[in-house]
């Protein structure tokens, strides 16, 4: 029950350092242009690189504004190492993420989805500002970098080491947070106040403790990313549910907003004067046993 993921407005620990590829590294080509789709939950970037046996699907999926993605690759290539607890994955010669991921299967074809949400290069400084200050941020990448990255190369816990040329990512991401700032007027918000809130709602515990592997059925405990959006209503309770994948009323979307329901608590979000408003709260848990 793979299930995709959502991040929020907390760092995520990953190792970043620039990265010079290996010489003989095959580099697969794109043979489909980029799509976006728009889901009820999420939006996602789309693109197909190489030919038969090596063919992967690339995708980059996000769940909130602020230019943050999990990615996921589909096809041969993407077999692991069996001891291999981390992968990881560099953009050019720019960075490179030290990352968990889950393997599954996909419509008959192996893939990984990378547990931890990544955005292009170094948070920027105004958008530091603004974590810090419980701000709602407009991007956690940096638009300079999402420029200049053009390949995406998978090594370190591959059977085979290889890389995608996706050329510069600046247009595509701009897409994907396009399609999110559209999703967030599906949700129970008021979004023009969103723009301008003093303080975002702030989780009064830590939200990776809200979810319990133990809380859920033996036969759904196998690995899973759990995605899940709240909406948090002026008293700070979780007033909506919403978990990326699933349907409303199945057992597995039922146990883990009823954990949600529980758990969460939150400081309130506040308009520019101060004011309480309902807002939304994005987040992840992977759960393994």
């Amino acid at each position: 029950m793979t299930k995709w993921g959502a991040p929020a407005a907390a760092a995520v620990a990953m190792l970043w350092c620039p990265l010079a590829q290996a010489q003989d590294m095959p580099e697969l080509e794109p043979v489909s242009p980029w799509s976006v789709d728009y889901a009820e939950d999420s939006c996602r970037l789309i693109r197909t690189f190489g030919e038969g046996d090596d063919q992967v699907t690339l995708g980059m999926t996000a769940y909130e504004p602020g230019g943050r993605f999990f990615l996921s690759i589909v096809g041969n290539l993407t077999k692991t190492a069996r001891s291999a607890a981390t992968v990881r994955v560099a953009l050019d010669e720019v960075e490179q993420f030290s990352v968990r991921y889950l393997q599954g299967d996909f419509d008959g074809r192996p893939g990984i989805v990378i547990t931890n949400p990544i955005s292009i290069g170094p948070v920027p400084e105004d958008a530091a500002q603004r974590m810090r200050a419980l701000q709602l941020v407009e991007s956690y990448s940096d638009p300079a970098v999402e420029e200049q990255v053009a390949t995406i190369a998978f090594i370190d816990g591959f059977e085979r080491e290889f890389a995608v040329r996706t050329g510069s990512l600046r247009a595509p991401l701009e897409a994907l947070k396009d399609c999110n700032k559209e999703l967030t007027t599906h949700w129970d918000i008021d979004v023009a106040a969103h723009e301008r809130l003093s303080r975002i709602a702030v989780p009064r515990s830590a939200p990776w403790s809200w979810l319990r592997w133990r809380s859920y059925p033996r036969e759904m405990r196998q690995p899973m990313l759990i995605n899940y959006r709240l909406i948090v209503n002026t008293k700070g309770r979780v007033a909506g549910c919403s978990v990326a994948g699933a349907e409303p009323d199945s057992e597995y979307a039922q146990i883990t907003c009823d954990q949600l329901r529980k758990n969460g608590r939150f400081a309130p979000a506040l308009n520019e004067q101060g004011k309480a408003v309902q807002s939304y709260f994005v987040w992840w848990a992977d759960l393994r046993g």
